[in-house]
C-alpha cells in the first residue's frame, strides 16, 4: 500500500472511488474496493489490522449498512455480530449509535430481542460493475412511468371531453325547456287577446254582459213610450 498512504485512507473516507483508479496494487485495489462499495467481509483479517483505527471504524460502519442492502432492514445481533466481526452485543450498539449520529443510517434497537430495524441509510458510493444494471432498472423505470403518465392524461382528456360534452347537453335542454316555456307564454297571451276581441262591443263592453243599472231604467221607459204609440 506504498502507493496509498494511510493518511489517504483518512482524507479520502467516502471518496474512495477516486482513489481506485490511482492504484496499481491488486491489494491496494481490493481495499479501496471494499471500502467504496464494499464491507469488511472483502478484507481478510491481516489487511485490516494494517489500516488506521479510524478507517477500520469507517469500514465497520459503512458495512452495516452493507449487512441492510443485503440482508434487509430487521437485523439479527448474532448475524451483525458475525458480519462485523465484534466481540459483544455492547461494541454492536455502539457501532450502531456511532452510525446514527455521523447520518449513515436510521434504526431502532431491540436489546432484549436483540434485534436492529433499519427505518433509512445514507446511500454509498456506486460499484461501476453495477451501474450498467442500474441504469438498465431507471430506463425501465422511465419507459414505465411516461407509459402510466400518458395513459393518465389520455383518461384525463376522456373524462375532461365527457365532462363537457355532459355541460353542452345540459345547456342545450336548459335553453330547450327555456324556449319552450316562452313559446307558451306567448300562445297564450296569444289566445286572452283573442278571446278579447271577440266579446268586446264597440264600447269595449261583452254584449252578453248586463248593461248598467241606469241603462237599463232608460231602456225600460223608451220601450214603454213606444207601447203607447201604438
Amino acid at each position: 500500500m506504498a502507493a496509498i498512504s494511510a493518511n489517504d485512507l483518512v482524507q479520502y473516507k467516502g471518496r474512495y472511488g477516486e482513489l481506485i483508479g490511482k492504484s496499481n496494487c491488486p491489494e491496494t485495489r481490493k481495499v479501496l474496493t471494499a471500502l467504496a462499495y464494499g464491507s469488511l467481509a472483502d478484507i481478510p483479517d491481516e489487511r485490516i489490522k494494517e489500516l488506521p483505527t479510524e478507517v477500520v471504524e469507517y469500514l465497520s460502519r459503512v458495512s452495516l449498512v452493507h449487512a441492510v442492502t443485503q440482508h434487509g432492514r430487521t437485523l439479527k445481533y448474532d448475524l451483525l455480530l458475525s458480519l462485523l466481526r465484534l466481540p459483544s452485543d455492547a461494541a454492536l450498539e455502539s457501532l450502531v449509535i456511532d452510525a446514527v449520529y455521523e447520518g449513515g443510517l436510521q434504526a431502532k434497537m431491540d436489546s432484549a430481542a436483540r434485534r436492529l430495524t433499519v427505518l433509512s441509510w445514507a446511500a454509498r458510493e456506486a460499484d461501476p460493475a453495477t451501474i450498467g444494471a442500474m441504469v438498465n432498472v431507471l430506463d425501465q423505470w422511465i419507459e414505465k412511468g411516461g407509459s402510466v403518465i400518458k395513459n393518465a392524461t389520455e383518461k384525463a382528456g376522456e373524462e375532461d371531453a365527457k365532462m363537457m360534452a355532459e355541460k353542452d347537453k345540459e345547456k342545450m335542454i336548459s335553453d330547450e325547456l327555456a324556449a319552450a316555456r316562452l313559446s307558451a307564454e306567448e300562445e297564450q297571451n296569444m289566445r286572452m287577446g283573442r278571446c278579447n276581441s271577440r266579446g268586446a262591443g264597440p264600447s269595449g263592453m261583452s254584449e252578453n254582459m248586463p248593461a248598467p243599472l241606469g241603462t237599463r231604467s232608460k231602456m225600460s221607459r223608451f220601450r214603454g213610450r213606444m207601447g203607447n204609440n201604438k
